[in-house]
């Protein structure tokens, strides 16, 4: 990983030993991510960056129950998460949201909320299922 900085760098088609090294299970904070894991190893880096992005929000943002998200492309909304989780920081962070985002900075003060459908706009018009648990911890700026 040295060398990569503010970028997904988990790869795809890498050993068992790779991602165990790179996405630990924590039960202290319960965290487990065998089935990122699992996401992360047939081989595609998409796959693979997803999996990475969401084993940062279960460890910066206390979202255990956010699942695997498929076909998604976290590279433009999120990369500065890789950045958050380099310097240990708590999500959501509003340093990565616009003063003039009103919007997203109200999905940052209150996830769960926001999860619950009581934030209006929601980006799916209503509850977030689990694919739009991702929004509160996305950014205002996106990153070339």
């Amino acid at each position: 990983m040295c060398g990569l900085f503010h970028q997904f760098a988990v790869l795809g088609g890498q050993t068992a030993g790779y991602y165990s090294n790179i996405m630990q299970d924590d039960a202290t904070a319960g965290i487990t991510a065998a089935d990122l894991r699992a996401q992360a190893a047939p081989g595609s880096d998409l796959a693979a960056a997803s999996a990475q992005a969401v084993y940062i929000l279960r460890k910066r943002g206390s979202r255990v129950d956010i699942q695997p998200i498929d076909l998604w492309i976290p590279h433009v909304l999120y990369n500065h998460l890789v950045l958050q989780d380099y310097l240990a920081s708590r999500l959501p962070e509003r340093l990565v949201a616009c003063p003039e985002d009103k919007v997203r900075l109200a999905w940052q003060a209150s996830p769960t909320a926001f999860d619950a459908g009581e934030i209006v706009p929601t980006p799916n018009n209503g509850p977030a299922d689990n694919n739009g648990k991702r929004w509160p911890y996305s950014s205002t700026y996106e990153t070339v």
